[in-house]
């Protein structure tokens, strides 16, 4: 989870459009953010590497911001990122030629 500031957050049109947001000001933060990805997006006519973010109070829209605005609260298990990978041990492998 990370915390965002409102001004850096992308589209800003669909940010201003949320009625609980209207009120707080562009320097406050949005905290519960998810980050479920990392893209390069255009921002003021910039090709610039992103974070993708997703925030329960917002639905299934998908936002993002410049990875150096994403500021990590709370790290998620690793588990949740990748696969538990359990390997079976062999009992002898030495023994497959016969």
């Amino acid at each position: 989870m990370c915390s965002i500031q409102k001004r850096v957050l992308h589209p800003s049109k669909s940010i201003r459009e949320h009625d609980e947001y209207k009120l707080l000001d562009p320097k406050d933060k949005i905290p519960c953010c998810q980050i479920i990805g990392a893209d390069t997006k255009k921002i003021k006519g910039k090709d610039v590497g992103c974070v993708v973010l997703k925030n329960d109070r917002f639905g299934e829209e998908r936002f993002y911001c410049a990875r150096q605005f994403a500021v990590v609260d709370v790290e998620d298990p690793a588990e949740s990122f990748f696969p538990v990978i359990t390997r079976r041990r062999n009992q002898n492998p030495s023994n497959d030629s016969a």
